[in-house]
């Protein structure tokens, strides 16, 4: 069924509405869903989910009446804007996704070196997985959602990196590594068009003072390290002597 067909069943069933008929009522819902709801989510590559249909229906029907009022103006040589219109919020805008930014830098990389030969390794990308998990990790103890790459912004991702400055429990080589795969991929969605700016440009991880970066991670603490260097001397020592002995 063509789209002005379906236009010119929406309009005889809104005619019908002045009869108070349950049926008429749901056939015209169903109607502008697909007439027009379909299509405006279809050219905004939005796909709700159970809940959002639930709820975009609900709202539906309450603007039925101001749609037959407009309908009758129109009817009438009445071409002014309507309730409807002035009551319509902004149409949706589709969120760039951190997956969207993963598509484009891995396009940039050309090709998987496991699979071609050349390229970026799988390793590599699974890297960019996990920080991506640990920023909406971060994002939903922050804001109760695991926010996506669209939604992040300068102000938030400079809490990220303080957050990640703050960490303790691993070295200063992975929390900027951890940074860096966010900045790559958000630079990547800004390449593609999919964002207007990069939110993290201008952030890195500061290298403590008197740290360097190539110092990793210990899990024992001073007085554990002291033992157990200890401990090693006195291996050494007991072989030289055992050496001496033969």
């Amino acid at each position: 069924m063509g789209q002005d067909q379906c236009l010119k069943q929406l309009m005889k069933r809104l005619e019908q509405l002045a009869r108070n008929d349950r049926e008429q009522v749901i056939y015209l819902i169903v109607l502008i869903k697909h007439t027009l709801l379909e299509t405006t989510l279809a050219s905004t590559q939005i796909t709700p989910d159970l809940d959002d249909q639930r709820r975009i229906s609900k709202q539906m029907g309450r603007y039925l009446g101001d749609l037959a009022g407009d309908v009758e103006r129109l009817a009438q040589g009445d071409y002014r804007p309507g309730d409807l219109e002035a009551k319509s919020p902004e149409l949706p805008k589709r969120v760039t996704t951190w997956e969207d930014c993963l598509s484009a830098w891995s396009r940039k990389q050309g090709s998987v070196r496991e699979v071609d030969g050349f390229g970026v390794s799988e390793k590599r990308e699974q890297k960019h997985r996990r920080s991506i998990r640990q920023i909406q990790d971060w994002t939903e103890e922050q804001t109760g959602r695991r926010l996506e790459a669209g939604e992040m912004t300068p102000s938030l991702m400079r809490s990220y990196r303080i957050a990640l400055e703050d960490r303790r429990d691993v070295a200063v080589s992975t929390r900027k590594a951890a940074l860096d795969c966010l900045k790559a991929l958000l630079a990547a969605g800004v390449r593609d068009g999919l964002m207007p700016n990069n939110p993290a440009e201008g952030q890195r991880v500061a290298i403590p003072d008197g740290h360097s970066e190539s110092k990793k991670f210990s899990p024992f603490s001073a007085a554990e390290s002291a033992l157990i260097l200890e401990e090693l001397l006195k291996a050494k020592e007991l072989s030289l002597e055992q050496k001496t002995l033969f």
